[in-house]
């Protein structure tokens, strides 16, 4: 199947984009995801899901939201609740039948687009969907078990928290974010590697801050 790339020239930086261009023609640049890719299909927002913690705790969302930063209140959260009901609600409100990803222009462009790897925040199944949708090859990594299956030259979707297939719990301010650290140190930082021999960049690095 053919897929419409996003044109070299449609990417605009404030600074020489040439060799970024010339990565993303070769398939050798890393798209990350984040919550605006997902967004963009109606799913509920970060405040939204503080406002069913909220909820579920009887509390005011609005008081609920000056306790702290969102870690922390999912900390709390955790401690009084658990994971499960919030993990219910994610799946059936991230999930709704009613979503055809299909209507979705940024999950086509990026199920055809020339990005080695993408790796992501989110805990929804839609890239994986949008691959589906739009026959493109790919190995989804949610743990470190996953790596085992990755494939010279399949694009890897890249889970960083884990996802609701596993039972990712939601980051706290004691849990670290999911995913495969290969590599931590006193600075804060920690690297996430794949294994694959591809030309590809092969690692990301991500600080706390």
């Amino acid at each position: 199947m053919s897929h419409d790339y996003p044109a070299a020239d449609d990417i605009c930086l404030a600074f020489d984009a040439e060799p970024i261009r010339s990565a993303y023609l070769q398939g050798r640049l890393i798209l990350f995801a984040g919550a605006g890719v997902s967004a963009g299909l109606g799913l509920p927002t970060f405040p939204q899901l503080v406002a069913e913690m909220a909820r579920q705790l009887d509390i005011d969302p609005t008081q609920f939201q000056s306790y702290g930063e969102f870690r922390q209140l999912a900390e709390y959260y955790k401690i009084k609740k658990g994971n499960d009901a919030l993990m219910d609600w994610m799946a059936r409100e991230w999930h709704h039948p009613a979503i055809d990803v299909s209507r979705s222009p940024i999950h086509r462009l990026i199920a055809g687009s020339r990005f080695a790897h993408i790796y992501t925040t989110n805990y929804d199944r839609w890239l994986e969907a949008a691959h589906d949708a739009y026959p493109t090859p790919y190995i989804k990594i949610a743990s470190a078990d996953d790596l085992a299956r990755a494939e010279d030259g399949v694009r890897q979707i890249v889970k960083l928290h884990g996802d609701l297939d596993n039972g990712a719990p939601i980051p706290t301010a004691r849990t670290p974010s999911r995913g495969t650290c290969w590599r931590s140190g006193a600075s804060g930082c920690c690297q996430w590697k794949t294994i694959n021999r591809t030309p590809a960049p092969r690692s990301i690095t991500s600080c706390a801050s």
